[in-house]
């Protein structure tokens, strides 16, 4: 397995090559690290991330987690 901080100093160094600014790193960063949370949060309660046609709005996220088990997302 490969070592996270590594990998993220790779991402850095090849956004910054590519003439990123480092306000724009951090915020692509933090998005990455919010998105796999979210995912990782999906996953510990029974869903998969749809991928293709389906995006997930902040709000949508947000009522999506807050489901308890065996509720219908169709309720919310």
């Amino acid at each position: 397995m490969q070592d996270p901080e590594l990998s993220i100093e790779q991402a850095m160094a090849d956004y910054k090559r590519l003439g990123y600014s480092d306000n724009w790193i951090n915020q692509r960063l933090k998005s990455i690290e919010i998105r796999k949370d979210l995912t990782d949060e999906w996953k510990k309660r029974g869903l998969e991330a749809k991928t293709g046609k389906s995006v997930i709005s902040p709000l949508n996220a947000q009522k999506i987690i807050s489901l308890k088990k065996g509720e219908n997302e169709r309720d919310v």
